[in-house]
């Protein structure tokens, strides 16, 4: 797989902050109410969309209901409660039918065509998902579950997951689920417990509770070498990013996994 690596940011000395997809991309962006996580999961979204044109499909929980409207021309965007268990449970089955298909043909990672893509399920405030009280406790629990598998198994399969939250303790997302996750975005928050949990015990590193503006973070990706590094993503303007996902409108496709209208459709 190529590395389509991107920028997602600059250091305080003006370098830029990268990722890339090469071993996968399992990511977390922790950080308080306003301290900017939309803004940073909106541009990693937009430059995901540019590097890789029809070749990445986009699937978004999206519980606030209003967040992802801009990108539904381009991705799909899940708004109901009632969609997110179907959503995760067809993207487990899709990768289990990857699984089977490498072990056909003796593949040790799944091949990305523009008709065959990387898919990357993105979940927006993870608590207002799996905290969600108008799901009955055995779909939360049966959620919880698919997210683990998933996220222990998607790498090799050409799926992703990034995920937004406020707080990445245990009763907002499954312990495995958190160490998955390999590139983390943390933001400004309070406490040392979470500063511990987002940095991996690494809090010296990632002092992110000293953060004070709007889109600062401490980054660890696969581009820093094993180390946070400090930057600031910048604003895009409603306008600018009508724009872009207009332009790619174009490269949206429906994989199997999610042609739930499709009278063909198994699951």
């Amino acid at each position: 797989m190529m590395s389509k690596q991107i920028a997602v940011g600059r250091s305080p000395l003006g370098a830029p902050v990268t990722l890339s997809l090469m071993d996968g991309f399992l990511c977390l962006v922790q950080g308080f109410s306003k301290a900017g996580k939309t803004i940073l999961a909106n541009n990693i979204l937009l430059e995901l969309i540019k590097t890789w044109g029809p070749e990445l499909q986009i699937a978004i929980a999206d519980p606030k209901k209003v967040g992802y409207m801009a990108f539904r021309p381009r991705c799909h965007v899940y708004p109901e409660e009632t969609q997110w268990l179907p959503l995760l449970d067809a993207l487990n089955n899709e990768m289990l039918r990857r699984y089977d298909h490498m072990a056909s043909n003796g593949l040790s990672e799944y091949p990305i065509t523009e008709t065959d893509s990387f898919i990357l399920l993105v979940l927006d405030e993870m608590a207002a998902i799996t905290q969600n009280q108008r799901l009955l406790k055995k779909e939360r629990d049966q959620f919880a579950s698919l997210l683990t598998a998933y996220a222990n198994q998607c790498r090799q399969a050409a799926m992703g997951l990034m995920i937004l939250c406020q707080s990445c303790d245990s009763s907002v997302m499954p312990t495995v689920v958190r160490s998955n996750c390999s590139t983390r975005f943390a933001m400004r928050t309070a406490g040392a417990e979470q500063v511990k949990m987002i940095s991996g015990g690494r809090e010296e590193e990632c002092p992110c509770d000293l953060l004070t503006r709007p889109g600062e973070f401490f980054a660890l990706t696969s581009d820093t070498n094993g180390k946070w590094v400090r930057g600031r993503t910048w604003y895009t303007d409603s306008a600018t990013e009508h724009a872009l996902i207009e332009r790619y409108a174009a490269d949206k496709r429906t994989p199997y996994c999610l042609d739930w209208n499709n009278p063909e459709f198994t699951g």
